[in-house]
């Protein structure tokens, strides 16, 4: 008995798939949250800022990175004419600034990391926002986002990312307000 319970239920859900649904449930659109990151104006707004940090992060790094190629270099060619223990003590020198910079390098990506979470996390509840808008004017009964692994197939032309990016790029984004220390000085006075 137990082994007919599968062709059943799998029977009863291509009946159920089968059968037409009104109209109003069935209007699906689809979106591409991440296109609609990378093309709104807010959106390009928060990847410049990130480019200017990820090359100002870069920079530094390569600067570090030439420098301490210099140093290995210098102590490459002078190594012969030093001491045993002169060597060794600049060999562990030179390690310890690897080590340091191998540190800045990965600070610097974690940096990166939180500063794309950041922008995103501000940037998605408001894309979100415009998604609901259009979902309710329209009649949607459900908004899908492309890059959901879950999407195995979308027809096109319920693809609403374009309309998406056109209303978010029309909405303003309040910047977080940031507090001074003066304030936060006298609140912990009282």
């Amino acid at each position: 008995m137990k082994k007919y319970y599968i062709p059943i239920i799998t029977l009863l859900f291509a009946l159920i798939i089968s059968f037409p649904a009104p109209a109003a449930a069935e209007k699906i659109g689809f979106v591409d949250v991440r296109d609609v990151l990378s093309r709104s104006n807010a959106g390009k707004k928060a990847q410049t800022e990130f480019k200017k940090t990820f090359e100002k992060k870069k920079a530094a790094i390569q600067s570090r990175d030439s420098e301490l190629k210099k140093q290995t270099d210098a102590f490459q060619k002078q190594r012969p004419g030093m001491t045993e223990i002169a060597a060794k003590e600049k060999e562990l020198e030179l390690q310890k600034k690897y080590r340091e910079f191998q540190r800045m390098v990965s600070s610097a990506e974690d940096e990166m990391r939180r500063k794309d979470q950041e922008l995103s996390r501000k940037l998605i509840p408001e894309i979100y926002k415009v998604i609901h808008a259009i979902s309710a004017r329209e009649g949607y009964s459900l908004i899908l986002d492309i890059n959901n692994p879950v999407v195995i197939y979308s027809y096109k032309g319920n693809n609403i990312t374009e309309q998406v990016i056109a209303e978010f790029n029309k909405i303003k984004i309040s910047e977080p307000k940031k507090e001074t220390r003066k304030k936060t000085r006298k609140s912990k006075k009282k």
